[in-house]
């Protein structure tokens, strides 16, 4: 049985070598065509240095943070508000560097990230605050259920608790 799988396998590989070896070799491809010079691009057009935009993103990357450090997003929510927080660092940096588009930008999406990791804060907070109510309810239900069943053993047995 061994033998005749290598015989098998020594066939396979003999055939695939002849047809490989009778195959036509590939005509040349022609070379393509040289591409057009592209057309001379626009002049760029200056940018108007301005830093009242840079401002005014921090000022509302500012109000965010506020909100979500309020919120404690920084324990409740932190997979958002550490990214928020290095893009807000960033942002404050290239501001003292005079990167004034590159600051607004960062400064805007360090306020989208405090926003979202405050409500999610305000989020988990509220589903905290519902499972705490619902477990004293339970707990009172319990409090209230054991007092039933002791004043129930209490007056069948003749004994005060």
């Amino acid at each position: 049985m061994r033998r005749l799988i290598i015989l098998a396998a020594v066939v396979a590989a003999v055939a695939l070598a002849v047809s490989c070896a009778g195959a036509p070799e590939p005509e040349p491809m022609p070379e393509p065509a040289p591409a057009p010079a592209p057309a001379p691009a626009p002049a760029p057009t200056p940018k108007v240095v301005d830093r009242s935009a840079a401002d005014s993103a921090k000022l509302a990357a500012d109000t965010a943070k506020g909100k979500a450090d309020t919120a404690k997003a920084d324990v409740a929510a932190k997979e958002e508000y550490a990214p928020a927080l290095a893009a807000y660092n960033q942002a404050k940096a290239d501001l003292a560097a005079s990167k004034f588009t590159e600051a607004e930008t960062a400064f805007k999406t360090a306020e989208a990230g405090f926003l979202k990791a405050a409500n999610l804060a305000e989020e988990r907070k509220a589903a905290a605050q519902a499972a705490m109510k619902s477990a004293d309810a339970s707990l009172q239900a319990t409090d209230d259920r054991m007092k039933a069943i002791e004043t129930e053993l209490s007056t069948t047995e003749g004994v005060t608790p």
